[in-house]
């Protein structure tokens, strides 16, 4: 009896060894390739990376202010940035998660007798967080989006009783401020502003259920050429615009007067991470590869930097260059790079890592070529988006015990930060699953605090 019980232990271990080995297989082969892709980088290889790293290990903070994009950043952002800078000497990283106050599931208004009534705002909003929740972790970043604060967005249309205009954009303005002032000065919590500003020639009211940065005028497919070249038909909600150039004057001022909200108790600025027209490398915006000309894009971006600069004046802004995920080579990576003086981080957006060979094959090899051209340009490599969409299994099973872990700290990848695209995107909903995540956030290489 004790034979055949453990006959059937060594074929039980056998199985497991199996299971384990075809689960993990997809994985090392993506990995391995990935190793290729480091190894097929030519010069910029092994010995170039430790002499980066020694580079970066030298720089005082004075030197590095010479090095940013913007060489009058105030003490504060620069310090920040510095310290990002720093991380990958280091060995240490920053993983926190976008949106992760629940300020956007916070209603502005309530439905009493089929009309909208408005909710009185909470000047110190309880900053939840199931980041939090979950890992003990308090989020050194966070991500906010201004569409419903500066834009019509297309939710607001879906009652005819809702307000709109821009009343309702100074709620939620005003609320966003709050929370970002209260996030800043409870936790040290930098924003990382995005914008999905609404295509100037979207229809009105919405005529389908979408967000008007997907959308695409047949008739004005390329509305960044005509804003660069002063170009184009009456456009806006309202047509209250002569030419596209006068809506994005008109939303860029916009944006600058939100930012110059953003001080802390004492009225100093609050520094900011900031990425315009984000994943220029793919379709889903009207800013997008197949939309616009790779000088249109370039001109698009520093336009925004230079008026929005201009205007807030406070030099707290820190520009991002956010990609998204369909670039595989670095020409295509730099295709749309603005240059050197108006970027200081370089990312990309990689969602569902392990799901398979193809995907985390792809996802290593931009995570390597951004961290070569960050540590030859002295700039930040990060992920500005990552998690798991749609496939709760994989998220829930082996994400963060597994895949997540082996692309962030693989050989030639120097992250210093990377951020899972909120909570549905990256909070498992088992256990299991929460477990792995609070190992993997608590880990010696996450960061804690600034």
């Amino acid at each position: 009896m004790r034979v055949v019980v453990e006959m059937m232990a060594c074929k039980s271990i056998r199985l497991r060894f199996c299971i384990t080995c075809f689960l993990i297989m997809p994985l090392c082969v993506a990995l391995q390739s990935g190793t290729q892709v480091f190894q097929d980088l030519g010069e910029q290889n092994k010995e170039f990376q430790r002499l980066a790293l020694q580079k970066r290990n030298k720089m005082t903070i004075q030197a590095f202010r010479g090095v940013v994009a913007d060489t009058m950043l105030d003490d504060c952002a620069l310090k920040v940035l510095y310290k990002l800078y720093r991380l990958p000497c280091e060995n240490k990283q920053i993983f926190s998660l976008t949106g992760c106050f629940k300020y956007n599931a916070t209603p502005l208004y309530k439905l009493e007798d089929g009309q909208y009534v408005p909710l009185s705002l909470d000047e110190t909003p309880e900053l939840q967080s199931r980041f939090m929740d979950v890992t003990g972790i308090k989020p050194l970043l966070h991500g906010i989006e201004l569409t419903t604060a500066l834009d019509e967005h297309w939710s607001l249309f879906k009652h005819k009783t809702m307000p709109t205009g821009k009343n309702i954009n100074k709620k939620y303005s005003s609320y966003l401020i709050t929370v970002v002032r209260a996030s800043y000065e409870r936790y040290g919590s930098i924003p990382i502003i995005a914008y999905h500003m609404a295509n100037p020639y979207s229809p009105v009211p919405p005529e389908r259920v979408g967000a008007y940065q997907n959308y695409v005028d047949r008739k004005h497919k390329n509305v960044v050429g005509e804003m660069r070249q002063r170009t184009g038909e009456s456009c806006g909600y309202r047509k209250e615009y002569n030419i596209p150039r006068d809506y994005l004057d008109a939303k860029l001022d916009a944006l600058s007067e939100f930012i110059k909200q953003l001080t802390d108790k004492n009225g100093h600025p609050i520094p900011c991470i900031i990425r315009p027209f984000h994943e220029m490398d793919m379709n889903s915006f009207w800013w997008g590869v197949d939309y616009c000309s790779a000088e249109d894009y370039k001109w698009l971006f520093r336009y925004t930097k230079d008026r929005v600069s201009k205007d807030v004046g406070t030099h707290s802004l820190i520009w991002g260059f956010s990609l998204g995920s369909r670039f595989k080579t670095r020409k295509a990576m730099l295709e749309r790079y603005p240059g050197d003086e108006y970027v200081d981080i370089i990312g990309s957006n990689e969602y569902n890592v392990g799901s398979s060979s193809v995907v985390t094959k792809e996802s290593l090899t931009r995570c390597m070529l951004t961290t070569q051209v960050c540590f030859e340009r002295n700039k930040i490599a990060c992920l500005f988006e990552s998690g798991v969409t749609g496939n709760d299994d994989l998220l829930n099973q082996g994400f963060y015990s597994l895949h997540y872990p082996s692309l962030v700290n693989h050989e030639g990848v120097y992250l210093s930060f990377f951020i899972e695209h909120g909570p549905s995107y990256a909070i498992p909903s088992t256990e299991e699953g929460k477990k792995a995540l609070r190992k993997f956030a608590r880990s010696k290489k996450i960061k804690k605090d600034w």
